[in-house]
């Protein structure tokens, strides 16, 4: 199979927005700093870390290469996605997909009809484009798919030594799932940035969707902000003591995404 190229990735992408189809996107270097920690350990910028995963619409690919994508109105989007950001693009054509990867200009008004105009990311040409799995990038939603909490542990992380801060815990919601990390909420009156003072690692218990066994794993927080409802939102990512365990939460998660998918599919079909 012939490698990807730019020039067969941008066609993928006027494809799209011919039919005004969408891609996934996600930060790769989030400039963000856990709200409401300063001071916290590991609270700065984390480069390389995923972020959200965005799924927006695409609107243009523009004549020298630029793509414009019709801006998500969530308050993370607004968060993660600013100009100078590098960001990945996942592309699906039929059984192709690609990842490309490129940087934020700025957000503008894009002209969508004679009428409306909408709020568009405008993103450079792809510098780099790659085969994607698609396990490896995918976030789902996963709010009300688990009625069981997950259960947090703070940990204090010296290499491979760690020793738990917390052995009562704290209770979060599953909201969202992907290969390399869970998004979850919690009560904002358990005064969280204070608990992270200590340590920005947890141990996380959690039962997956449609799975009977409870998942154990260590986890950073690289994400943190308020929502309505008076909760936080939590972003954390995945960390693992050897390629095995890699392996090994990766499929359960992989079954775990691929579950909520079906859900979410007989859920649109009214099955």
């Amino acid at each position: 199979m012939p490698s990807p190229t730019i020039k067969t990735y941008l066609a993928g992408l006027d494809l799209l927005a011919d039919r005004s189809g969408t891609v996934e996107l996600r930060a790769i270097d989030p400039r963000n700093q856990v709200a409401g920690a300063a001071g916290v350990p590991g609270a700065s910028s984390v480069p390389g870390v995923p972020g959200t995963t965005f799924k927006l619409r695409t609107l243009q690919v523009a004549e020298d290469g630029a793509i414009l994508l019709e801006m998500s109105n969530l308050t993370a989007a607004n968060h993660e996605l600013k100009r100078g950001v590098t960001v990945e693009v996942l592309v699906v054509e039929g059984t192709s997909r690609l990842v490309g990867t490129s940087r934020i200009v700025g957000v503008e008004l894009f002209q969508l009809n004679a009428t409306n105009k909408v709020r568009a990311l405008r993103l450079e040409r792809p510098h780099r484009v790659e085969s994607a799995q698609r396990r490896k990038f995918f976030r789902a939603n996963a709010g009300g798919a688990s009625d069981q909490p997950v259960m947090l542990h703070q940990v204090e992380q010296n290499g491979h030594t760690r020793r738990v801060l917390d052995t009562k815990g704290c209770k979060a919601s599953l909201q969202n799932l992907s290969g390399g990390g869970v998004g979850l909420t919690i009560d904002r009156g358990l005064q969280f940035s204070q608990v992270l003072q200590r340590s920005t690692h947890f141990i996380a218990r959690m039962t997956l969707p449609e799975q009977d066994a409870t998942l154990d794993v260590l986890i950073r927080l690289v994400h943190m902000e308020p929502i309505p409802g008076d909760a936080l939102y939590l972003g954390f990512e995945f960390l693992f003591d050897d390629e095995a365990e890699r392996r090994t939460v990766e499929e359960r998660v992989v079954r775990a995404t691929t579950a909520l998918q079906r859900q979410q599919i007989r859920r649109r079909r009214g099955g």
